[in-house]
Parts: C-alpha cells; sequence; structure tokens
C-alpha cells in the first residue's frame, strides 16, 4: 500500500462576522495572495447559506499544516476593501456592545455601516461639485429667492462647491437641479478630497461666567486621559458655551470631536452655532441624510477629514482615528435608546468608548437621569453645576399649580385659564406644552 504524502503547504483562513441571527462568527479559506492582501476590519463578500452577504473581517488565521475538519470551507467570494474600513477600537466597541447587549455580533457591525457598504457597493464614491456655466443669469432668477441664494454662493467660488458644503449652507439639492435645468449650473463628479482641514475660528468666544470659567478648566486638566463629566445646569446658564471652548482647546490639538445629539431636528441649530464659531469641516450624521451624503459625511470623519461629527445616536459608532472628546447634549433624553432591532443605548456605549478612547465625555443637561446622578454618586463621574444664567438672562417666574386642590374647568385650573386671557387682552402670544401626546393614560374625574 503507498504511503499517503501530507501536504506541508499551509491553509490560510479568515474569520468573518456575518450579518445573521446568529451568535458565532463563521471561518472562510482564500488564497495566499488574498490572505496577505486582506485586513481586519475590511469588508468581504461570502456565501451564506443559499444567499450571498456581506460581512466584516474580524480575525486573519494561518495553519502550518491543512486543517483535518471533516469538511471542505467555504472560501470568500470577493474582498471588498483594499483597507479597513473598521479600525481595531471600534471592532472593540462593537464586539462589547453585541456581548453586552446580547445581539449577533455581525448584525451589529452590519448596523454599524452605511447603506451603501452593506450592500457591497464600492467604499470610493464620487463627490458631486457644482459650478456655475452662466454668470450672468441674475434676470432669470427673480421669481425664487432660494435660487437667487444659490447663485450668489456659487458665484463666490468659481471653481465649484460640493454639494454637502451647499448643503449645510441650507441650498437644497431640488434648487441646484432646478439651476441645472435653466443651463445655468453644471454638476460634475470628482474623486474625494479627504485631506483634513485646519481649525481656525470663525468669531471669538464669548467670555464666559465664574461658573463657565471652573467648568471649561476642569475639563480641560482631563483632556489627556479618560474622564465622564456631568454638565448640570439650568436652561440658558451656557451649558453649549462651555462645549464651544472645551473643543476649542481639542480641536487646535489636531483632534476630531463627537458631538451626540437626540434628535434630527436639533441637529441644523447645533450646525449652525458651531458654524458660526469655527471654520472646519464638520460632518452630520442622521437617518434624514439619503444613502450617498450618509455615506459621504461618514467617510469625511473615518478619514479624519471632518474636525467635528455631529449625529444622533447611531453616529456613536463612526470611525474617528483622531477622537479627543466626546459631547452628549441632553443625555436625560430616551431617544437614545435605540428601540427596535439591535437595542442599545447611546449614552451607555459613548461611556464605553470614550474609556476605550481614552478621552473625556462631557454628558449636559438640565434635567440629569438617575443614572448619571448614580455615576456620580459612585465617584465614576464627575458633577459641573452651572446654576446661573449666561450673560443678561433672568429666571423666569414659575407657578406650580397641584391640580388636585386648585379649582378646574376641563382640567385647566382657573388661574392658568385667568393668566392665558389676561395676555390675549393684551394682544400677547401663549405657548402652551403638553408633555405628551395621543392616548391620555389616565381619566380624572371633578
Amino acid at each position: 500500500m503507498p504511503e499517503t504524502t501530507l501536504s506541508t503547504t499551509p491553509s490560510y483562513r479568515i474569520r468573518v462576522a456575518v450579518p445573521v441571527y446568529l451568535y458565532d462568527c463563521f471561518d472562510y479559506s482564500l488564497t495566499a495572495e488574498q490572505y496577505h492582501q486582506a485586513e481586519v476590519g475590511a469588508r468581504v463578500a461570502v456565501s451564506f447559506g443559499r444567499q450571498n452577504v456581506v460581512g466584516v473581517i474580524v480575525e486573519k488565521l494561518t495553519d502550518e499544516k491543512p486543517l483535518d475538519l471533516g469538511f471542505k470551507l467555504k472560501a470568500i467570494t470577493e474582498l471588498l476593501d483594499d483597507n479597513a474600513i473598521l479600525d481595531a477600537k471600534v471592532l472593540s466597541l462593537l464586539t462589547w456592545s453585541a456581548q453586552y447587549y446580547q445581539f449577533p455580533i455581525g448584525e451589529v457591525m452590519h448596523a454599524a455601516l452605511p447603506s451603501f457598504l452593506r450592500q457591497g457597493k464600492p467604499y470610493n464614491l464620487l463627490a458631486r461639485m457644482w459650478k456655475l456655466i452662466d454668470d450672468h443669469a441674475e434676470d432669470k432668477l427673480k421669481r425664487s429667492e432660494k435660487q437667487q441664494d444659490a447663485y450668489k454662493i456659487l458665484k463666490l467660488h468659481p471653481t465649484g462647491t460640493s454639494e454637502n458644503i451647499l448643503n449645510l449652507a441650507g441650498i437644497e439639492t431640488a434648487t441646484l437641479k432646478a439651476l441645472e435645468k435653466k443651463q445655468i449650473t453644471q454638476c460634475i463628479l470628482e474623486a474625494q478630497d479627504f485631506k483634513p482641514q485646519v481649525m481656525t475660528l470663525a468669531q471669538m468666544p464669548l467670555t464666559p461666567n465664574d461658573e463657565q470659567k471652573r467648568a471649561i478648566q476642569n475639563i480641560l486638566k482631563a483632556r489627556h486621559s479618560y474622564h465622564a463629566f456631568l454638565l448640570d445646569g439650568l436652561t440658558g446658564s451656557g451649558k453649549t458655551e462651555v462645549y464651544l471652548q472645551v473643543m476649542q482647546e481639542i480641536l487646535k490639538q489636531g483632534k476630531q470631536v463627537l458631538v451626540l445629539v437626540p434628535e434630527i431636528g436639533l441637529t441644523p441649530q447645533t450646525v449652525s452655532r458651531f458654524q458660526s464659531r469655527f471654520h472646519c469641516h464638520i460632518a452630520l450624521l442622521h437617518s434624514g441624510l439619503n444613502d450617498s451624503k450618509r455615506l459621504q459625511a461618514w467617510q469625511s470623519a473615518q478619514t479624519g477629514k471632518a474636525s467635528i461629527v455631529i449625529g444622533t445616536r447611531s453616529a456613536i459608532y463612526t470611525p474617528l482615528p483622531h477622537l479627543g472628546l466626546i459631547v452628549l447634549d441632553e443625555e436625560h433624553d430616551l431617544s437614545f435608546k435605540q428601540q427596535e432591532g439591535f437595542r442599545y443605548h447611546a449614552r451607555d456605549v459613548a461611556l464605553y468608548r470614550a474609556h476605550l478612547e481614552n478621552c473625556p465625555i462631557i454628558l449636559g443637561s438640565a434635567t440629569p437621569s438617575i443614572d448619571s446622578y448614580a455615576l456620580v454618586e459612585q465617584g465614576k463621574m464627575t458633577r459641573l453645576e452651572l446654576d446661573q444664567r449666561a450673560g443678561v438672562a433672568v429666571m423666569p417666574k414659575m407657578h406650580v399649580i397641584d391640580l388636585k386642590v386648585a379649582q378646574k374647568q376641563n382640567g385647566i385650573s382657573q388661574q392658568l385659564i385667568h393668566e392665558v386671557q389676561k395676555r390675549l387682552d393684551k394682544k400677547e402670544q401663549v405657548l402652551i406644552f403638553l408633555n405628551r401626546r395621543g392616548y391620555a393614560p389616565v381619566l380624572i374625574c371633578e
């Protein structure tokens, strides 16, 4: 009987997080050339069961001798990225999230990627640049103020302006397309420039009061290490100014800042405040963006081009190579909780990410959550109080009315009716806030 010669050729395989509802990663074989090209954190196309899916490489494995598994490993279909698109710290964060929230690792990594990348589309998309081709078109735009505004901005930049920058300036894509139909503008597709932009001040900072100054100094003392701060300040006390002055020092070091806001609606006002203070690239990440704009914003953050990244809860998983500060505004807001699919709390993930990145994190609120107060009590977070109104603002007069004892008319106190009528008689306006919409959970009998 002839002797069996065992192959001494090493076998190559990678471990892939696949977007399926299973809690394990799966091994795939690949050639030596593919193995040396593959990077942990890059995407790979693989076959799983009867479907073709896009996974993320989490580990590279090599065996000196072929493994006797009793079955043949599936080979990968294609390497989709030349370089890693998720760095080691983000991979650690995603792995921790999957374990902490008991959710399949492949689905967690899938959720962290922009839609285009989840679909296996190329990483390098071309950017849309807009340029004037008719710079004497004022008479054609008399009926549209929006088109006039877009025209004026484009005229200031004869070499062209990216669609993202125009959108940040309040110019909608529909307006640019309307100008294109009139043969006033032209859209050009260009390779994106991901070179970081040097931050300069667009506006001098305001003079902080004593409380703001103390808060700024305390945070900046910890700028080179992990430290969690609870900025507990009543409305109008100048929490945003504290953020801005701390951010200024972090940005001067060439680092990036991640700002999380609870709602998409808060993003424009936050952006305008930051744009009026800093001349630098600001990336927006929220569900209101279309797929191509979201990918471009994600890329500008991932490459380090964006100095400031502003986003809703999912932005916490965005790769940031030079992260130096995390700011979580309105930290008490329930919108930071993801309630469907992969359920997580962005505040808790942000605290863990700051720990991984070894950078400070600021949680700001006028009404901090009980969880944050508990962390302060345990010595895991430093509370910074702002009890004074910033500038010349004064506290409003407040009246607490006990509806159990007050005289009511259809559930509304007589005092409130009287005060509202008084304002209406003076031709003034009244703003009434309701604590919730829709179904009333309580019945009150009079």
